[in-house]
């Protein structure tokens, strides 16, 4: 057979193809060919088609000295041009395996809040590296209430770690060098239990780990930008901080003491009243009530906030929402006034609507007011926070490394 009728041939060649009738493989495609290649085949007469034949059309049948061979066909530069474009864009096409030696990798997970996260892994990291031999990390990172949203949203991919959930973790566990268990952000005794002491000569100490493990955390360009632009706005950098955490912190003290002891605002009062009249303060809080109070009490610019959460509706967002019917309580009768009580209830320990480890604010949000709070010149931290100290950690890399708060 000849392909030597332009476009009709071709077109009945084409058809031919997708149908998977392989009798045309013989004259048109080189033996052993798969049917992927079948499609690119037919990419390829189309374009021919579209391109050089059409002065062909008028011809049904070719004059005798016209005529192409199958053979000169194929050998043609122009099809080996085209069937190098058609395998290079085949998407079952095979990438050659890297000739690079494989390092392996660990696993390991932690379901605990932001600060916390941050910490185990910025452990495992280091662990990967000096005790697997730069080995690469697996990390377990599953949204909940405590942590509603991915690394990767936050913050620029690190060339070493891969994330994952649970839902992979069958695929992912099976040629680990060792697979982790859940962490709850001890970054000692992640070390203990690996065996690296605290302080040893020529190698860095846990502080340092932490301070070199965390500097590989760089913000997404959309949260840095609206950090530098709230910054700059209203002079962070001339600015206090102060991180309150109460929600989960007066349940906790609460239970622990049998209800003898309750969170107190004192401290945090005494810090506002104590600093420059003229100086603005900026709050961290993760408590809707602490945040409107302090709002009340001091007024604007005096209080500075990022995110009002008592007007915010995304930060009253349920784990997941796929329809109206998840998002319907947010527009009830705001005047409801039982369910007003039951609220304000619930934020004092009283009753739970939501889940005791619910955040009122976005992951993306949270991370946008430690980044502000890391710019200011004071800081009051809150007690037993890893947020607080991730405001610290963050405000010495800035500072330090990056350039922060210098003109």
């Amino acid at each position: 057979m000849l392909l030597c009728e332009g476009p009709i041939v071709i077109q009945n060649a084409a058809r031919a193809l997708i149908t998977k009738k392989n009798k045309l493989n013989k004259f048109i495609m080189p033996k052993g060919w798969g049917y992927s290649y079948h499609r690119a085949w037919v990419v390829f007469c189309t374009v021919l088609m579209l391109t050089g034949w059409q002065e062909w059309s008028s011809h049904q049948h070719c004059p005798e000295s016209q005529r192409l061979s199958s053979e000169f066909f194929c050998q043609s530069p122009l099809f080996k041009h085209q069937s190098i474009l058609a395998f290079a864009d085949n998407p079952t096409s095979v990438v050659p395996a890297s000739t690079i030696p494989d390092p392996g990798y660990i696993v390991a997970e932690s379901s605990s809040g932001l600060g916390n996260r941050l910490r185990v892994l910025a452990a495992y990291m280091y662990i990967a590296k000096f005790k697997y031999n730069d080995a690469h990390l697996i990390f377990i990172w599953d949204t909940n209430e405590p942590c509603p949203g991915q690394f990767l949203s936050l913050f620029e991919p690190i060339p070493t770690v891969i994330f994952a959930t649970n839902n992979s973790r069958w695929v992912v566990d099976k040629h680990a060098h060792i697979n982790y268990e859940n962490s709850y952000a001890v970054f000692t005794w992640i070390m203990k239990m690996n065996n690296i002491p605290r302080n040893r000569h020529g190698l860095p100490s846990w502080g340092q780990i932490e301070y070199d493990m965390h500097s590989r955390y760089y913000p997404v360009r959309e949260i840095m930008f609206t950090v530098l632009e709230y910054v700059r706005k209203y002079n962070i950098c001339e600015s206090s901080a102060m991180h309150i955490r109460e929600t989960d912190m007066a349940l906790s003290l609460l239970r622990q003491s049998n209800g003898r002891k309750r969170h107190s605002l004192q401290p945090y009062i005494h810090f506002v009243e104590s600093r420059p009249v003229n100086e603005s303060i900026f709050l961290l809080t993760d408590n809707p009530a602490t945040q409107h109070y302090f709002l009340q009490a001091y007024g604007h610019p005096k209080i500075l906030v990022f995110s009002d959460m008592n007007t915010d509706l995304v930060n009253k967002l349920p784990m997941s929402v796929r329809n109206e019917q998840d998002i319907k309580h947010l527009y009830e009768d705001p005047v409801d006034k039982e369910k007003r009580k039951k609220q304000e209830a619930s934020l004092t320990g009283n009753q739970t609507i939501l889940a005791e480890d619910h955040r009122f604010t976005t992951l993306q949000n949270t991370l946008i007011d430690v980044l502000i709070a890391a710019h200011a010149k004071h800081f009051k931290p809150a007690g037993f926070s890893s947020l607080s100290e991730l405001v610290t950690m963050f405000s010495r890399i800035g500072k330090q490394d990056r350039g922060w708060c210098q003109g």
